[in-house]
Order: structure tokens, then sequence, then C-alpha cells
């Protein structure tokens, strides 16, 4: 007899838990992560699936377009996990993992489905939409039972945690005000092509103005050779661009009053360029009339939230993209979020900070490490009052150390170890540098999803090898 969809779907699920789901008081049962989550498996793909698994399914399950009582069948949860695990560990797009599942034997082994031939549900537009329900919220809650799943089988040392702020470098070309006015004058000629000539006779306006400022960016780069011309030339293009945003506004008020809803999101990018240009123009002008470069320089209109960072690495003046702070526990699992806040000083406390966020809010670490760019009395002192016993940070100056001599050679180490992490994370592996979203909330996931995948890898290699500082691992 042939078997019913509801029934191929409950037996798919079971597999990518590492085992078949037969009944739903199972889930308590055993050697769960917690109660009501996926058991673990007695594989090393099934360990990390079903860890992954334990996380944020609500939220996947919340992404999709049939839950909540709309019409259609519930979103499978259990059907796309383990290949959002694959995908992140592979660092694949979901169109690679598409293919991977239906052809790569080792894809469909870790997917559970070495025997299955016919049921292929798994398309590239669904698992994007796991993928973006998961979001960042979701990578971070699934690396926090990773990293938790890890202490407790004794592969990661809470007591030690080393940091270091690091910069996640955006795919931006260099970020001079011609170019970045281009890219101003590019959305608004794609917004008014979106809006249509039919919705109101400004939108030609728009594309006129547009096109014009483009012309004279050209005319920047290509022929403008001396100071003075280029001079010249900047000035009339910030009056034309002046003159779009204008134009801009008038289309979108226009299109608001008319109640087209059918442009509401086009509008929404009018309003949102109008809102980054008011701030961009004056920085600007400050530029050209003192030749200092503004507080918080606008980089890109479409990722206003990048920033140049200062780094004097060799052949690296400066980096543009996101500062982040990076967290390490001993064994290699690490943590980290973005800051908005840019003095060094602060970074330890808010390593403190994310490590309780990361292991609860009780968790102390016995040695803190951070570099001397972290140093200072007011640190030091909310560190100790933390209850933190040893605070591992090169001291400034002649201010003296907070441990013993004989604890500055693991200082040095794990600085070593936290340096050697980062330049994994950067790595092509991993994705952390020069992701490819486009905006501020796609953009905060391949952080976390670089956090994830490195974890999961060093947690599935703890699973077979053992480490030298604990007993041999038994699943």
């Amino acid at each position: 007899m042939k078997k019913t969809s509801e029934e191929t779907h409950e037996r798919n699920a079971g597999f990518y838990c590492g085992e078949a789901v037969k009944t739903k008081e199972r889930s308590a049962g055993g050697d769960d992560l917690c109660a009501g989550k996926p058991p673990v498996a007695a594989t090393e793909s099934g360990v990390a699936v079903g860890v992954a698994a334990g996380g944020n399914g609500g939220s996947v399950a919340d992404g999709g377009k049939n839950v909540d009582g709309k019409p259609g069948r519930e979103w499978p949860v259990g059907l796309y996990v383990p290949l959002v695990v694959y995908l992140v560990v592979q660092r694949l797009s979901t169109r690679e993992a598409e293919v991977a599942v239906a052809e790569s034997a080792v894809a469909r082994l870790f997917c559970g489905l070495a025997e299955e031939t016919a049921f292929q549900v798994r398309d590239h537009a669904n698992l994007a939409r796991a993928v973006a329900a998961l979001g960042s919220a979701g990578m971070t809650a699934v690396n926090r039972l990773v990293v938790g799943e890890a202490v407790r089988r004794g592969r990661a040392d809470p007591g030690v945690v080393s940091g270091d702020p690091t910069v996640q470098e955006l795919p931006l070309g260099y970020p001079h005000e011609a170019g970045i006015v281009r890219g101003l004058a590019q959305r608004c000629v794609r917004v008014a092509a979106r809006i249509g000539a039919g919705a109101t006779k400004a939108v030609a306006v728009v594309t006129t103005a547009g096109q014009q400022v483009l012309r004279s960016v050209k005319e920047y780069h290509l022929f403008a050779k001396t100071k003075e011309t280029k001079e010249v030339v900047l000035e009339r293009l910030l009056n034309e661009t002046e003159t779009l945003l204008g134009h801009s506004r008038a289309v979108a008020e226009q299109v608001r009053q008319r109640g087209a809803h059918l442009f509401r999101q086009a509008v929404a990018t009018l309003d949102r360029l109008d809102q980054v240009t008011r701030q961009l123009l004056p920085q600007i002008h400050h530029w050209r009339t003192t030749g200092h470069v503004a507080t918080e320089k606008i980089l890109h209109v479409g990722i206003p939230a990048a920033r140049a960072y200062l780094r004097h690495k060799a052949g690296k003046l400066v980096e543009f993209g996101f500062k982040y702070l990076i967290g390490r526990l001993a064994g290699g699992y690490g943590f980290g979020q973005r800051v908005t806040q840019h003095h060094d000083t602060t970074m330890p406390v808010r390593l403190l900070t994310a490590y309780r966020a990361l292991l609860g809010p009780a968790a102390t670490p016995d040695l803190l490490v951070f570099d001397r760019g972290g140093h200072s009395a007011g640190t030091c002192h909310t560190l100790q009052a933390a209850g933190i016993p040893h605070i591992g940070i090169q001291p400034k100056s002649q201010a003296p150390w907070l441990v013993a001599a004989a604890d500055r050679p693991a200082v040095v180490t794990q600085r070593a170890l936290m340096e050697g992490g980062i330049g994994t994370l950067k790595s092509t592996a991993y994705g952390f540098n020069r992701p490819m979203e486009r905006s501020l909330e796609t953009l905060l996931r391949p952080g976390q999803q670089s956090f994830l995948a490195l974890n999961l890898n060093l947690f599935v290699k703890d699973l077979t090898t053992p480490n030298r500082h604990t007993q041999p691992l038994t699943v």
C-alpha cells in the first residue's frame, strides 16, 4: 500500500534526529539536550543535528507561509533542520544545498536520506525561507546550544575566556564621495522604474535627474584630472543630488497620498534614502570645507551602519564594515556580537556580558583575557566586582598586572590562540568577511552563522578525536 504524505513526513523527520520518531513522549526521555527536544543520536551527524534541532525550531516554523492557522500544511521543521546544518557547515548557497541533497552521497547520509529515492521537497526556495526564518537570533540560539553541549561533554572549558575586537569587512568599494552619490542615484532610478510612469508624472523627472547625476559622476571619474576641476564637478554633482532628492520626496508624497499600496515598499525605500542623505550631504560638505572626515561618516547608502576603522595593518590601513567583539572559550569554541560603541576600554565588560548570555547569568570565568586596549581602572574594577579572580589584561604604562607572574604565560597563550581563532573565522571556509547580503537585517546573520559553522565543525571533530586535556568521549 502506498504510504501517505503524513507517514513520509514523520519518517523523514525521524531520520534527521538520528532515530525514528515513534511517539511524542519519547522526546522527554533518554539523553536529551533538554525536555521536549529531539534526542541526541549515537552518531557524529546525529549529535550535531540533534543539537541544532533542539534550538530555534519554532522560529523556523514561524517563517513558513502555512502556519498559525493559515491555509495549508504546517511547516515540516524536521525536513529542513539537518539541511540547514549541512548548509551552514559547508557554507553552501540554497541552490547548492538543493543539488547536494539530491546528488551527494555524503549530504544524503548526513540528512538520513541514504535509502530515499523518490521523496524530494527540499527545494532552494523553501530552504531559503528556513534560513531567513532562523535569522541572526536563531543562529545565536543554536550556537548557544552547541557551546553548552560542548561544555557539558568536557570539550570546552568555561573557566577561561578571551576576547578581542575585530572588523567584519563588507564587500564595499572605496567610499569616495562621487561613488557614494552614484549609489544613491542608481537606487532612486531603480525605484522610479519600479513605480512606473503611470503612477505619477514626477517619476519621469526623478529618472531624468538620476541619469544626470550618473553622467556627472562619470565626468568626475574620467575627465576631471586636476584638483580644481574635481572641486567644480563635485560641487555641481552635490547640487544635482539635492535636486534629485527633492524630486524623490515629491514622488513619495504623491504616491502616499494616492494610497497606492502596491508601491508601499518603493515609497519606504525613497523615505529611507532621504533620511540617509540628510545625514550624508552635511558630512560631505564638512569634509570639503575642513579637510577632515566627519565622525560616524556614512560609507554606503545601502548599508548606512558601515563604518571605517583605522587598523594600521601591513598593506591595510583602514577596514570598512562592522565592528565585532569576538570571544573564545578554552577549547576553541567562539561567540561574538556586533558592537556600536567603538572604545576598546568598554570591551572586556561587554565580553563578560556576552559570556553570561551564552552560558547563563550566574556563569563567571576564572580567567578573562583581553588585549591591552581594554585596560582601564574602571573596567578592571567592574570585572573584579563581578567576581572574576584573574583578569589577564596587559596593563598600560606603569600600571601593575592583575594576575600573578606564574599565570602570565597562560595569558600570552590565550592571546595567541585568540588571534589565530579570528584568522580562522575570517578565512574563506566560514564566510565571516565579505558576506553577500546587502541589508543590515540580513548582514547580521552571516556573522552568527560563521560562529555556528566554526563551532559545529569543532564539535564534530571533538566527538571523534579525544581532547588531550580530557578523557575520551563516549557517546
